[in-house]
C-alpha cells in the first residue's frame, strides 16, 4: 500500500457469486489488532430485457415501398416502437435510423 492508496482507496475486481456481489474489508495492524469490518453489497442482474417491437406506419398500399403520397410532409416515415412487458423503470430506449444516428434516447421513468 502506498500513500496514494491511503488517499484514494484501492480498486479490487470482485466476481459476483450467483446474483449478488458482496465485498468485506478489514485492516489489521502489526500488533494483530483488527478494525471493524466494512462491507458493501449489490444485486447482479445478468438477464437481458426483451426486444421492443418496431412497426413502420403509413404504407397504405402494403407493398413495403413508400411513395410520395405515403411519406410525411418532411419526407419521413413514422415508426411505432412498443416496449416489451418486462421493460422497467430505469431502462433506456434508444432508437436509431438506418445510418446509425440516435434519433431518440429516453429513460423509462414510470
Amino acid at each position: 500500500m502506498t500513500h496514494d492508496d491511503l488517499d484514494n482507496g484501492i480498486f479490487v475486481e470482485v466476481l459476483p457469486f450467483g446474483d449478488r456481489v458482496d465485498v468485506t474489508a478489514q485492516v489489521t495492524d502489526p500488533a494483530g489488532n483488527k478494525s471493524p469490518e466494512a462491507s458493501d453489497s449489490a444485486l447482479v442482474d445478468l438477464e437481458g430485457v426483451s426486444a421492443p417491437t418496431v412497426e413502420l406506419q403509413g404504407d397504405t398500399s402494403g407493398d413495403g415501398v413508400y411513395n410520395n403520397d405515403e411519406l410525411g410532409a418532411d419526407g419521413t416515415v413514422t415508426a411505432k416502437v412498443t416496449l416489451a412487458a418486462d421493460t422497467a423503470v430505469g431502462d433506456t430506449i434508444t432508437v436509431t435510423d438506418g445510418a446509425g444516428n440516435v434519433i431518440l434516447e429516453r429513460e423509462v421513468t414510470q
